[in-house]
């Protein structure tokens, strides 16, 4: 079963812009974690321009649990962690989903 993780953010358009420079380099360490395809999701029309979309995809929810391990037990985990405390109420995670293909 495939599965796409979605990360919901919410921010000033500064913090914002910052979230998708930073998540450029981010998306270079998730792929050395295993994840598939990631991509910052920007609203277009209609939707939240305050809310940003970052997905990744895993051929599998064991593929997913791997990503999770290494990324926590990582020194990227911390310092994400850290950026976000010290950004917010500048930027803040909004949620995480995780879904899969209902038609696949």
């Amino acid at each position: 079963m495939k599965v796409t993780a979605i990360t919901t953010w919410e921010g000033t358009p500064a913090a914002l812009l910052l979230l998708i420079e930073t998540s450029r380099a981010a998306a270079e360490i998730h792929k050395g974690f295993g994840a598939k395809n990631p991509r910052m999701l920007q609203p277009m029309v209609g939707g939240n321009p305050s809310v940003l979309n970052y997905v990744v995809d895993f051929d599998s929810l064991d593929d997913y649990a791997s990503f999770s391990n290494q990324a926590i037990s990582s020194g990227w985990w911390d310092g994400m962690v850290k950026s976000v405390a010290e950004s917010y109420p500048d930027l803040k995670i909004v949620g995480q989903t995780l879904m899969r293909n209902a038609i696949e």
